[in-house]
């Protein structure tokens, strides 16, 4: 009788500290799981800061460029202005006009160093253009890791989705480490 209820008292006991390490187990579970969300949040931020970043740059010159196209444009506007005042003179035979505007408008191209203005111009648009274009891509290559569009399996080219990646992650690789790529 003894040995049966010494047997009953510890298989009780048994039981219970198996409950109490089931629980310690679900608790513990739990709290890998958040760790583990937050780890992934932080990652998440750290991307997102990087692909800010980088998308930055190029939108920050572009801004630049554009403001001083704007300026130039305001200069453009002023010369054709003085060459259509210029134009009407010339009809009308106003040669004291046609003289004050030459003047005028020779003041503004010195003054506006339009020979300048005309290159920088060109320049301008185009280091726009490129800097539109890299956004582009960094938008299509965050499209492309992350493939939210994507539901189905499907078979993809493992390369593309290595340079995808590396683009994405790259401002938070250059200063840690060389990459040397040899995907062949």
């Amino acid at each position: 009788k003894l040995a049966e209820q010494l047997l009953e008292d510890r298989s009780r006991e048994l039981y219970h500290a198996r409950e109490e390490l089931q629980q310690q187990y679900e608790s513990l579970k739990m709290a890998q799981g958040q760790l583990v969300h937050s780890e992934k949040m932080a990652s998440i931020g750290q991307l997102a800061a990087g692909v800010a970043h980088e998308i930055n740059n190029p939108v920050g010159f572009v801004t630049s460029n554009v403001q001083t196209l704007s300026e130039y444009i305001d200069v453009y506007h002023s010369l054709l202005s003085d060459y259509a005042e210029l134009a009407a003179a010339v009809r009308s035979g106003d040669t004291a006009a046609q003289n004050s505007l030459l003047a005028k408008i020779d003041e503004i191209r010195q003054e506006e160093d339009i020979d300048y203005v005309i290159d920088d111009t060109s320049e301008l648009l185009e280091e726009s253009r490129n800097g539109l274009q890299r956004v582009r891509e960094i938008v299509q290559n965050l499209k492309s890791f992350v493939r939210l569009d994507q539901i189905q399996e499907q078979l993809t080219d493992i390369n593309e989705g290595i340079e995808a990646t590396l683009k994405v992650v790259w401002n938070e690789l250059k200063y840690k480490c060389r990459v040397e790529k040899k995907l062949s």
